[in-house]
């Protein structure tokens, strides 16, 4: 076969305009190394504006905008704050967004508030709206959901806190996605108060609009540089899917016509079961390092007669490994790109099993089939060492034993003899409740998995949370968590915030004598407990325990402070 310098092939590639033209910059199968072939290739945009917008309240229909905030980024970043009459702010938040013509639009939350909002107060004035919404259908944490995104003419405008909620699938992960919680424990910036206590409310919205920026360049680094390895457009919400997708087609239509389009099939799923619930003290971690990627190293999809695709497995693996050792000298760059490699790498999976053109849902069953074995024989090797399996979770294994220590021989031997590299964590103990519902603690710190606190939780369930989780690790007293339920239900629960930084509004009491609403409070609080009803006992949890919970209450409230002769 002649080399790329021996002979030109043509390839498709994306113009400006993001259609398909063909090149004559090619990559032959016997020259992986030449992925980063020339091209025209996208770039992330330069002329970034930031928004948010300050009300009245929630209601669109009634509740005025008071502040507008802009913050401008080219080379430098400027501020743009706007008050005053409703129908001027708009005007001039038009024309600003008008004059600065910005290549990209950002804020948190912006889909669902600040776009549709800003929209609806302009039709009250007789103004054309700003934005212009589409369905779409975009991937959302780990779940494909229909929403609306929103375009200023036809530029782009990007929500912080969808973008974030696709890097929690990626090693990222929060127990809120609203932005303080997110600027915090994300971004390392110190909290900045609340907008209703705020004494200068446009400090408190620079403040807003400097957090979504940072939270925006740090939710899409990654793109800057998978742009540069796959022809795609700066889409941040484009699926991973489509981009590998779209590597494969520019890698393969110089050499083969484009593959017949799959059919969905429906297959058996990475291994997962729970052997033991309980809890159990210490607790290892096995995880099988990369296992589906490694494990593509020996797939070879219908349509490729040239070996291309474990190729280009291979060449961005060992290309990952070069970037992170330049990540961990400092290299923000390499940093960039390793992260969209890991990212591309652990999309290839999915891509396999869609129905893309170069799609194989045969291959991807064959992975999963390969990755059940792997994940079984894992098990294997710690029951022959004397270790107990808790759970099974896809590529990695939660076991424990009684003399289990951080540095553990056996689990070096297990390493050395496994063949595919494995990672161990240690973790002081666990509590195991369901498949993919568990708590771990390490070092002072705690981790809880799956639905046992939720972000949709209010202050109170993820109290009652903590405090299950204390009965059950700590040997709290049951009957103290009864009493919280008890406290609990004199509040109306819905009114109870979800953040800790909004306690400062108190919320609403139910009428003391509302003995009916209580006691629907008290089961929506048993609900919450029988998260954990593998673990602990939760069938007394009735109806009858609410009214005997609160009839207890009563009586100690009307015999308090009175001596009583036995």
């Amino acid at each position: 076969m002649k080399r790329p310098n021996e002979a030109q092939h043509a390839v498709c590639t994306y113009d400006t305009g993001l259609s398909l033209v063909s090149s004559h910059e090619g990559f032959l199968p016997d020259g992986v190394g030449e992925l980063l072939r020339t091209g025209i290739r996208a770039t992330p945009p330069s002329r970034v504006a930031v928004l948010d917008i300050e009300t009245e309240g929630l209601e669109s229909e009634h509740d005025k905008i008071l502040l507008v905030g802009l913050l401008l980024h080219t080379d430098e970043n400027r501020f743009v704050i706007l008050e005053g009459e409703e129908k001027e702010v708009l005007e001039a938040l038009k024309a600003e967004l008008g004059k600065f013509s910005p290549d990209a639009i950002v804020g948190h939350n912006v889909y669902k508030f600040d776009c549709p909002f800003i929209n609806e107060r302009m039709k009250l004035y007789g103004m054309v709206p700003l934005f212009r919404g589409e369905t779409a259908n975009v991937r959302v944490g780990s779940e494909q959901k229909e929403i609306v995104v929103y375009f200023y003419r036809d530029t782009p405008v990007w929500d912080t806190y969808i973008l974030a909620q696709r890097l929690d699938g990626f090693g990222y992960h929060s127990e809120s996605f609203n932005l303080k919680s997110l600027a915090v424990s994300w971004l390392g910036m110190q909290d900045w108060g609340n907008y209703e206590t705020a004494k200068d409310k446009k400090e408190y919205l620079k403040n807003d609009l400097e957090a979504t920026y940072r939270l925006y360049r740090f939710s899409v680094a990654h793109w800057d540089a998978l742009v540069k390895i796959v022809p795609v457009p700066y889409n941040p919400l484009l699926g991973n899917g489509m981009v590998v997708n779209t590597l494969f087609t520019s890698l393969m239509l110089p050499f083969m016509s484009p593959p017949k389009q799959p059919t969905k099939k429906e297959y058996e799923g990475g291994h997962v079961e729970i052997r033991r619930y309980g809890y159990f003290k210490p607790v290892g971690h096995l995880d099988v390092v990369s296992m589906y990627p490694h494990l593509m190293l020996d797939i070879k999809p219908y349509w490729d007669k040239h070996g291309v695709f474990s190729r280009v497995v291979r060449f961005m693996l060992d290309w990952r490994l070069k970037e992170k050792e330049k990540a961990k000298r400092g290299d923000k760059e390499a940093e960039k790109t390793q992260m969209a490699l890991k990212i591309l790498i652990n999309s290839f999976y999915g891509f396999l099993g869609a129905t893309f053109r170069f799609s194989d849902p045969a291959s991807a069953e064959e992975i999963t089939r390969r990755g059940r074995e792997t994940v079984k024989s894992l098990c294997n090797e710690l029951e022959r060492r004397g270790f107990s399996v808790i759970e099974v979770d896809t590529d990695g294994v939660y076991f424990t034993a009684s003399d289990l220590t951080p540095d553990d021989v056996r689990i070096e031997e297990i390493k050395l003899d496994f063949p595919l590299p494995l990672e161990y964590t240690f973790y002081d103990d666990g509590l195991f409740v369901k498949k993919k519902n568990y708590v771990l603690r390490k070092n002072g710190k705690t981790i809880i998995k799956g639905g046992l606190k939720t972000r949709r939780d209010n202050l109170l369930y993820k109290e009652l949370v903590d405090d299950v989780i204390g009965h059950l690790m700590d040997g709290l007293p049951r009957k103290a968590i009864l009493y919280k339920c008890t406290e609990f239900s004199k509040y109306k629960l819905e009114t109870y915030p979800k953040r800790w930084y909004d306690g400062i509004r108190e919320p609403e009491k139910i009428p003391e004598n509302d003995e009916t609403q209580r006691i629907e409070n008290m089961l929506k609080l048993f609900a919450v407990l029988r998260r954990f009803e593998t673990v602990m006992k939760t069938d007394d949890l009735t109806r009858d325990t609410a009214k005997r919970l609160i009839l207890e209450e009563r009586q100690q409230v009307l015999f308090e402070g009175v001596e009583l002769w036995h």
